[in-house]
């Protein structure tokens, strides 16, 4: 057999050790009408000391529409996650011939937020359709393991910051013209194209980093002044009414509430009502069978907003004279991780059970808890980390509530 003379080249790059520099933090972002703070971030000469790693001087800015994730596909393990955004940013320049590193951002397993390409620059990863896209890399392969809680919860802020700022609802749909699909505001690489990214073990969890980018907007960005209104409760007061029940600390004719309802999920919110503060009670006289209702209340100015109450969930697939006010039960830490608590006001018979079911409707976990002491805590090890219902049934009695599991 005769082997034609060919001309093999290869190309060698070593990312060197990250010798210690200490920069200054980067410059706060200026104040815009979104509360949530941009995450602390390295920046390129963070994670490139020597600048040998140029952005593109030419690079092309663009309105972000949606919000794309990544993996990296590459080693879950390192001693100097800086060289291996390095590499990542030779790779993508040197060898598939780009003007710099194809994200926007990236994340190591540790949390920590590397500036790539940086914020509202046309990027490279979207399947060749990049306008309007944003990009953000977990660093690591998620085909068969789920990212750390640390690096979650920087993603978690990271999109948050950038969804309040373009005011994008991460469960919403918006047409991509420059891919021609209707893509979720906060979507996954391979919802654009063939690909495996974001790995399938993580690709599952997005659901779980959309409501967690809700939940963080709506209860953790606030930086407002204004108190908050408390332990909100409820009470039927018809087959069709219920009365909601509130504490307030601040009354003041410049303070109001706003009362909001979702119907059939934790985050589609509406406004109900303006209240004034003075006033801490709300009669809903709009209540239809085999619904589930959501409440919600916060505090605002003509300026500001407070964080948001509790929820009060109602659901009127059980009958109102045998459903366990919201109030009488928490499950704490929630979110949480290996192991949840059941706080209870009532006291539950023999014959009581809990239920854990996922976002499908399949049971995860079944158990008694029957007549116990409380707290009861219940171990949630070896559950994949995502949204779930929990539901405790005495009898005819229920009680209905919302579960975040994530680190696991």
């Amino acid at each position: 057999m005769q082997v034609k003379n060919t001309e093999l080249n290869l190309h060698f790059y070593s990312p060197g050790k990250t010798t210690e520099h200490h920069f200054e933090e980067p410059p706060l972002v200026e104040s815009r009408s979104c509360p949530c703070p941009q995450p602390s971030f390295k920046n390129r000469a963070n994670w490139c000391p020597n600048n040998n790693c140029p952005p593109n001087a030419n690079a092309s800015t663009h309105q972000v529409t949606h919000l794309i994730v990544h993996h990296a596909a590459g080693t879950n393990t390192a001693n100097d996650w800086a060289a291996v955004v390095r590499s990542i940013w030779d790779f993508h320049v040197n060898t598939r011939g780009w003007s710099d590193v194809g994200y926007n951002w990236l994340i190591d397993p540790n949390g920590v937020v590397y500036e790539g390409r940086g914020e509202n620059i046309l990027g490279a990863h979207f399947c060749g359709t990049n306008t309007g896209a944003e990009g953000v890399c977990m660093l690591g392969d998620f085909t068969s393991i789920t990212p750390k809680a640390s690096a979650f919860q920087s993603l978690t802020q990271l999109l948050a910051w950038k969804a309040c700022d373009r005011n994008l609802y991460p469960i919403d749909r918006s047409f991509h013209p420059a891919s021609g699909l209707n893509l979720l505001r906060v979507s996954g690489h391979r919802d654009g194209c063939n690909t495996s990214c974001p790995g399938d073990a993580f690709y599952p969890l997005l659901d779980s980093v959309r409501y967690s980018v809700i939940e963080y907007i709506d209860n953790q960005c606030n930086t407002s002044i204004l108190p908050a209104p408390y332990n909100l409760t409820y009470a039927w007061t018809g087959e069709t009414a219920i009365q909601l029940n509130w504490s307030y600390d601040l009354a003041s004719p410049n303070i109001k509430f706003s009362v909001e309802r979702s119907v059939g999920e934790d985050y589609r919110y509406k406004s109900l009502k303006e209240l004034p503060s003075s006033e801490t009670t709300f009669k809903d006289n709009t209540i239809e069978a085999n619904k589930i209702y959501y409440y919600r209340i916060r505090a605002i100015s003509s300026s500001s907003a407070s964080a948001y109450t509790n929820k009060a969930i109602i659901n009127t697939a059980v009958s109102s004279s045998s459903q366990i006010e919201s109030s009488l039960v928490i499950l704490y830490p929630n979110p949480a991780k290996d192991q949840i608590a059941i706080y209870s006001e009532i006291m539950l018979s023999e014959k009581a059970e809990y239920q854990l079911t996922d976002v499908l409707g399949r049971t995860i976990l079944l158990g008694k808890l029957g007549k116990t002491t409380f707290p009861q805590p219940i171990s949630l090890r070896g559950i994949k980390d995502g949204w779930y219902q929990f539901t405790i049934t005495d009898g005819e009695r229920k009680w209905v509530g919302k579960l975040l599991i994530q680190g696991n």
